[in-house]
């Protein structure tokens, strides 16, 4: 019983869906108002019309009402008609009409809507992922430029890398600046520090993004190379 919320609590995805669907209830309401009001219409001129012909499946206003939504999932496709199309073929377009209108016009307008919604969550949460990555920048290169001259100085890199990981070889702290230093002026300007935290992210971070990064990533390639060389 409680397996779906455990699945909500640690499925990042499926929260932002869920989330989304809420969201975007107001516009599906107004949806499924109008696809409750479709339903009654034609379930009314269901019983009217094939009462006699398809008592089963249209005897009563109840049941047409059922007949007609279980039809939205095409589950009693098409046995709910043939009793109809027996009495005449022309009442198949009753059929066709409520399907046209309901399933492939209300139901994917509902189905847009959610995607909609999931998009837009999507869109601002990159959009403040995106924002949080140019402050912390920012703040990075103030931390290692506190004089604020405009660029890093290489003795601030190696004591700021060396606090950051101190497994590091001077070699390779070398081989880190030296990519990053395109200048070659034994500085890292403002321009050149993000290749620096894009490095970092890399070699550093979770696996699975060194696997997507490092097959098309210019800097790490470089970062490579001069490992070789090192051995």
């Amino acid at each position: 019983m409680i397996r779906p919320f455990f699945m909500l609590a640690y499925a990042h995805n499926l929260r932002m869906v869920m989330n989304s669907m809420f969201k975007g209830m107001a516009a599906v309401t107004y949806i499924g108002t109008l696809l409750l009001f479709h339903l009654i219409i034609f379930a009314i001129i269901g019983t009217k019309f094939f009462a006699k012909v398809s008592p089963t499946e249209f005897g009563t206003f109840y049941r047409s009402c059922i007949s007609l939504f279980t039809l939205l999932t095409t589950a009693n496709y098409p046995n709910v008609m043939l009793n109809a199309m027996d009495s005449s073929l022309f009442n198949v377009i009753f059929f066709i009409v409520f399907l046209v209108v309901g399933l492939f016009i209300f139901l994917n307008l509902a189905l847009a809507t959610v995607f909609n919604s999931y998009k837009e969550r999507i869109e601002h949460d990159l959009l403040v992922h995106k924002n949080r990555a140019k402050i912390a920048f920012q703040a990075a290169f103030k931390l290692c430029d506190p004089e604020g001259t405009g660029a890093v100085e290489k003795q601030i890199f190696v004591l700021v890398f060396k606090y950051l990981r101190p497994n590091l070889s001077e070699e390779e702290l070398e081989a880190l600046f030296s990519i990053a230093d395109m200048d070659r002026t034994n500085k890292i300007e403002h321009e050149n520090f993000g290749v620096v935290v894009v490095l970092y992210n890399i070699i550093f971070t979770k696996k699975r993004f060194r696997i997507e990064a490092r097959r098309e990533n210019k800097w790490y390639l470089r970062w490579l190379q001069l490992q070789d060389q090192l051995r």
